[in-house]
């Protein structure tokens, strides 16, 4: 069964905290033991209609196509509501840890799910924290359990942290949050077996973006000597897996409002402009100022997108990946046809095709030079009980007749 901790706790954040107990000199972030502080259900309420407010302002102002996709979600819950079920109950039912990793003016939001820490391994464990997606506005941990579930008894330790939404947030406060996430990773996955060293970053959509946004701009502090010592670098990490992302914003921002992210929200998300969080024009921004000097700061990196991904068109992954390669930075591209833009996901998981999931655990296996267990009889096994389908097959075509994204 799953808890919900305090500790090992986060590093102090430079905002200040409680008189912290020093116990780690690897950086000069401190630990600090932060009380398990509850998030009463009143709490939870009055945060979800303060937000729901004020997205609905927004969200009035612009095009009423939000109505038609809020719909299709809707009839897409219905459709694939038995497998939701049999998730929710993995989720609340399996070997999982609720942390916070945040030390002071934390929110319900930032707490990260570790899972395999109760796996044996005889060494320290490679690490995958996986940054979920939702449109920078319904993004929730719980979306990576699928994943979590299919690679956390390869030995894993898995780490899926939440972030502020919008309206709560903006871009640059969810790039902080995901920043937290990925220190607090690298100060304390030892804690749960996890190795610092043999870490690989993955994200999905929006996740996918701001971790990849967040390793940009990270690469380009440390070419200015802006970068703090005890901060984590962009070749700390093993590899960046970037999965259905948007790589340019500002080409896209037209689909997007015909898909019902209305501009005056990507406005507000993206402020103060959508050149600043941007992959594109920050790796060309890099490119113009740096040449392929960034080449050793950046991890290798694989970009992964399906074919019919109708919420962001395939054609961004191939040009985003011939803009790193003209870098000479390591990227590996990978195409599922037929594929959308959740299929990876969910609908694939949920029909029982990890496909996803198998190239993951490949790729990461490759990365972190991991103990060669594939030589020792242990691969990734698709046919076994723990990757069967979640409902059945005409409930996931019915539901991606009807999905919005």
């Amino acid at each position: 069964m799953n808890s919900m901790q305090s500790g090992p706790p986060a590093r102090k954040s430079r905002s200040g905290g409680a008189s912290p107990k020093i116990k780690n000199k690897k950086s000069s972030f401190t630990f600090i033991e932060i009380p398990d502080v509850p998030f009463p259900l009143k709490y939870h309420i009055v945060l979800m209609f303060s937000m729901a407010c004020r997205l609905v302002k927004f969200l009035l102002r612009g095009s009423p196509t939000w109505i038609w996709k809020l719909l299709q979600m809707m009839t897409y819950i219905i459709v694939l509501f038995p497998a939701f079920i049999r998730f929710a109950w993995f989720y609340i039912s399996c070997d999982r840890v609720s942390l916070c990793y945040k030390t002071t003016k934390h929110t319900s939001r930032h707490y990260l799910d570790v899972y395999g820490s109760k796996v044996d391994t005889k060494s320290g464990k490679a690490v995958l924290v996986y940054l979920t997606g939702g449109a920078w506005i319904i993004g929730y941990k719980m979306w990576g359990a699928f994943l979590a579930k299919a690679l956390s008894p390869f030995g894993f330790l898995i780490i899926i942290p939440d972030y502020r939404n919008f309206p709560q947030a903006t871009a640059k406060e969810m790039m902080q949050d995901v920043d937290l996430a990925i220190q607090w990773t690298r100060d304390n996955c030892e804690e749960y077996g996890g190795d610092p060293n043999r870490i690989v970053i993955i994200g999905q959509s929006a996740g996918a973006h701001l971790g990849l946004t967040l390793l940009l701009k990270r690469v380009q502090e440390e070419m200015k000597g802006t970068l703090e010592e005890y901060q984590w670098k962009a070749n700390d990490l093993k590899g960046f897996i970037s999965t259905s992302a948007p790589y340019n914003l500002v080409s896209l921002k037209d689909h997007f409002h015909s898909m019902g992210l209305d501009k005056n929200i990507l406005k507000a998300i993206f402020t103060p402009s959508l050149e600043t969080y941007s992959p594109t024009h920050i790796l060309e921004s890099l490119k113009s100022e740096y040449g392929d000097k960034i080449n050793k700061l950046f991890p290798p990196t694989c970009v992964i997108h399906g074919t019919k991904d109708k919420t962001i068109p395939h054609e961004g992954c191939l040009e985003f990946a011939s803009k790193l390669e003209s870098l000479n930075i390591s990227v590996t591209t990978k195409f599922y046809d037929g594929w959308t833009h959740t299929d990876p996901i969910l609908e694939g998981p949920i029909d029982g095709n990890h496909r996803y999931h198998k190239d993951i655990f490949n790729q990461v296996m490759t990365w972190t030079k991991t103990e060669n267990k594939i030589d020792h009889g242990i691969f990734f096994d698709d046919t076994a009980p723990i990757y069967d389908r979640y409902c059945a097959h005409f409930l996931v075509m019915l539901g991606r007749f009807v999905n919005p994204f």
